[in-house]
């Protein structure tokens, strides 16, 4: 076993990194290899490492790529100075070039309901509707989404678990909207799926949809539905969170509620925010109607609408499509 394979051992094995993440350190680690060519790793230093990095900006890879890059070649040394007596690691004290900051794009409240508002034409149009909904209104990540499995579901609950990152596994809730979706695409899903497979969005062949195949299905979405901005996976999470900020204006709230891995924590979340809803004028709108809020059924932080000023409204409702009984 040469060091990067013992390497790549380590990490899944000993650290449990995901797969995926494992496959993006050997990505890295493999351009280090190629850029030392005959080089031995025990004779690099920082200089030669400068240069690597100065090589690869050239190559038009930005700042946040080289830092990830760098994190990956540091660990990989640090890895060999611990169990393989290398005694220097030449990148310690480097930092990639400045990248520019930028602000994540989200889409508005209005194109996100009218990306996720499919017309329901066959299978695959059901399944797509379902799986746009859950992910816009849960804020779920690409990776969480395909690896979904149906035992995930409790759509009793409205809550949804998903494995994320470093394998961790969170529960979230699920909306009104996505639950209704979901149900009119189990039973397509049932006549579609292999025997043996437990994912809960296949393709046409009866199996795990793949991330591609869903970033494709998402990007024909947009154009077919005049999104004109650039959609991708993680435009949606984006969204999500942006939009949830919009509606109730707390930032912690936002930064916690993505990372929860209780139930106890998501509702803590919404009846944090309850309160705000309650000092504030609320317009309740759906579609025209207006909600009653005297049943006691109403969304926490998304079936509602913050009449913020005289000429705008802040809906959640359409936004997050999110509909939670209020706590009482």
């Amino acid at each position: 076993m040469d060091l990067l394979d013992a390497y790549l051992n380590h990490l899944s094995h000993e650290r449990g990194l995901s797969p995926l993440t494992c496959e993006n350190y050997a990505r890295d680690i493999r351009a280090l290899l190629e850029l030392a060519g005959n080089m031995p790793l025990q004779d690099l230093r920082t200089l030669h490492v400068r240069r690597f990095v100065s090589t690869l900006h050239g190559r038009g890879i930005g700042g946040k790529s080289l830092a990830r890059m760098l994190s990956a070649w540091r660990g990989f040394f640090t890895y060999l100075s611990r169990r393989h007596g290398l005694d220097n690691n030449p990148c310690l004290g480097l930092r990639p070039p400045k990248a520019p900051k930028t602000l994540p794009m989200a889409l508005s409240p209005e194109q996100a309901a009218r990306l996720v508002e499919i017309a329901e034409n066959d299978a695959l149009s059901v399944r797509d509707h379902a799986m746009l909904e859950l992910f816009y209104s849960s804020g779920l990540r690409l990776a969480e989404l395909v690896s979904l499995d149906v035992g995930g579901l409790d759509l009793s609950e409205a809550i949804v678990t998903v494995t994320g990152k470093g394998s961790k596994t969170r529960i979230v809730p699920v909306g009104s909207h996505a639950i209704a979706a979901i149900r009119a695409w189990l039973p397509h899903r049932e006549a579609i799926r292999k025997a043996d497979e437990p994912a809960l969005f296949v393709g046409r062949n009866g199996h795990r949809l793949t991330p591609r195949a869903v970033q494709y299905r998402l990007k024909a979405w947009a154009i077919k539905q005049g999104v004109t901005s650039n959609v991708h996976p993680h435009v949606l999470r984006h969204s999500f969170a942006t939009h949830v900020l919009q509606s109730s204006g707390d930032l912690r709230a936002v930064q916690e509620m993505p990372t929860s891995a209780r139930r106890w924590y998501i509702r803590t979340w919404i009846f944090s925010i309850w309160p705000r809803f309650m000092t504030k004028p609320i317009l309740a709108q759906r579609k025209n109607k207006h909600l009653d809020f005297s049943s006691g059924i109403t969304p926490a932080y998304a079936g509602i609408s913050l009449l913020c000023n005289t000429s705008r409204v802040v809906t959640a409702a359409a936004a997050l499509r999110l509909n939670l009984a209020m706590p009482g």
